[in-house]
């Protein structure tokens, strides 16, 4: 813009024309940059120049009034939204009350409405009876605004003012405020429509895993720029942020979707949460593993990665043998046709059946990679015609109870009383090789793969905790919900007491068999 200012005097007012519909057409594909452009525009407004020149200008700027945002409406909801979350915890939180209640006043319909939202906040969430009466008389008002969702947004707050358990639900901060895991919601109903039996029964929304808003805030922020300074620019050495929990869970969604041999088991019903490593991370092989539940399958995702550039694996199968009885029946193994370390890894699938899909299986198998090796010809880069098998022990594969429960965020008071006439577990537990409390609070929350509620995972005492624990178990099993109540001595470890609610008796066996 500096530069084109400097010759805009010397060219004639024809020139000038072409070049203020130039930079209109690059506002309008470059919204973001509008504001230089609009004071370079304003700028040469004020020059002499004919008609024809003065008028484009003007037409350049209505078009911007007409198809950009100048207002910054996006950036006015999010200051308003922000300071609905922070100004009540303030000191003084009636300071911002005053130009809250402005943006009622002048702003559009939008901005109301966010304005709406954030009195709302102060008055439900501030603590202060004054202010919260106060609020209720300006929300009163907007109730004759011109904008339905303004005048809705106002009748439905004004309502959790006479609601205390909905105003805890959806508008107090804390350990009331929870949402669903969006990438989740969206990974079922993608599976939902696309399978033909489904549409014969209602979408189950319950066995959405819910998240407090402040673990939905770190799954989906940007990394901050402190964080990157420092960072290798370049993209060949950057390394991306590993996947959020939902989003890994999308994937593995989306990518056995597209495996024809599995179009009949119909949708995923959980994914273990996170790999279980195999082997060393040092060794030649190393291979991990997903498991997949399906309603009447379980299917054991192998990731195996070839570390020797010099060297082929072609076949390359992983044996499972199960250790005891395990209600599984083996269907099928998918190999790995090639692998090299150039397209590592590579992923081999295991199919068992469920003899009873109602019940919960739980089992260990041995496990062994096998594979016929073959050698790289330097000259060529291909590999030779002979090879010969091998394999490659892993180490032991467990079935386990997390693999059925998915994390999830509950008022964990309300819920557990709510839960008092279901099905009630409580059995003692002798943990002598625990060192502590929060030694304790991490083996279970790693055994049982639930969410723990409250800042519960960090004991405050060395001698006595509570772990407040929630999840949904996966194929209908709902919901169950623990309370780990222990204490801690140097001669005898940890005491445990486990209390077990569900919604299924299956699933507080499931949860008490874990823990024995």
């Amino acid at each position: 813009m500096k530069q084109i200012s400097g010759f805009m005097s010397e060219i004639s007012d024809e020139f000038k024309v072409i070049i203020v519909d130039a930079i209109r057409s690059l506002c309008l594909k470059f919204p973001a940059k509008h504001a230089s452009m609009l004071s370079f525009l304003s700028g040469v407004l004020r020059d002499e120049g004919g008609y024809d020149f003065k008028r484009a200008i003007v037409e350049a700027m209505f078009d911007m009034i007409k198809f950009i945002d100048c207002e910054f409406t996006k950036l006015s909801v999010r200051i308003l939204h922000l300071l609905g979350l922070e100004g009540p915890k303030s000191p003084q939180p009636t300071k911002y009350i005053r130009y809250i209640y402005n943006r009622v006043v002048l702003e559009n319909a939008t901005v109301r409405a966010a304005a709406v939202a954030s009195l709302a906040k102060f008055g439900l969430n501030a603590g202060e009876a004054k202010l919260s009466k106060s609020v209720n008389v300006l929300l009163t008002r907007c109730l004759d605004d011109v904008d339905d969702e303004v005048r809705d947004r106002a009748a439905m707050y004004l309502k959790l003012y006479d609601e205390q358990q909905l105003a805890d639900t959806y508008v107090k901060e804390g350990e009331y405020n929870r949402c669903t895991r969006l990438s989740a919601l969206e990974a079922k109903l993608v599976s939902y429509i696309s399978d033909p039996d489904a549409a014969e029964q209602p979408f189950d929304v319950s066995s959405i895993p819910k998240v407090s808003r402040e673990q939905a805030a770190k799954e989906s922020a940007r990394p901050s720029t402190l964080d990157t300074i420092g960072a290798p620019s370049s993209s060949k050495t950057s390394t991306p942020p590993p996947p959020s929990l939902a989003e890994a869970q999308t994937q593995y969604a989306q990518q056995l979707a597209e495996i024809p041999e599995f179009a009949s088991y119909g949708q995923v019903l959980h994914s273990s949460t996170k790999p279980a490593q195999l082997t060393e991370s040092e060794t030649e092989y190393q291979v991990s593993c997903v498991k997949h539940v399906f309603e009447e399958h379980i299917v054991f995702q192998f990731n195996v990665s070839n570390t020797i550039p010099d060297t082929v694996l072609e076949n390359g199968a992983v044996i499972m043998q199960p250790q005891t009885d395990s209600g599984l029946s083996d269907d099928f193994t998918m190999p790995i046709p090639s692998l090299q370390s150039s397209n590592s890894p590579g992923i081999v699938y295991v199919s068992f059946t469920r003899d009873d899909p109602s019940a919960y299986q739980i089992a260990s198998f041995q496990c062994i990679f096998k594979f016929v090796s073959k050698e790289v010809d330097p000259s060529t880069g291909e590999p030779e015609d002979e090879g010969y098998e091998d394999e490659y022990a892993l180490e032991d594969l467990e079935l386990s109870a997390s693999d059925y429960v998915i994390p999830t965020y509950v008022t964990f008071g309300a819920e557990w009383d709510r839960m008092r006439g279901g099905v009630s577990v409580t059995e003692t537990f002798s943990l002598p090789a625990m060192e502590s409390l929060k030694a304790a609070c991490d083996s279970i929350i790693e055994i049982l793969n639930m969410q723990p509620l409250g800042g519960s995972e960090e004991p405050q005492s060395t001698s006595v905790h509570t772990l407040q624990l929630a999840g949904l178990v996966a194929g209908g099993g709902g919901k169950v919900l623990v309370r780990s109540r222990m204490t801690y001595s140097k001669a005898q470890g940890v005491t445990l007491e486990l209390g077990v609610r569900a919604e299924k008796q299956e699933a507080a066996n499931l949860v008490v068999a874990a823990i024995v």
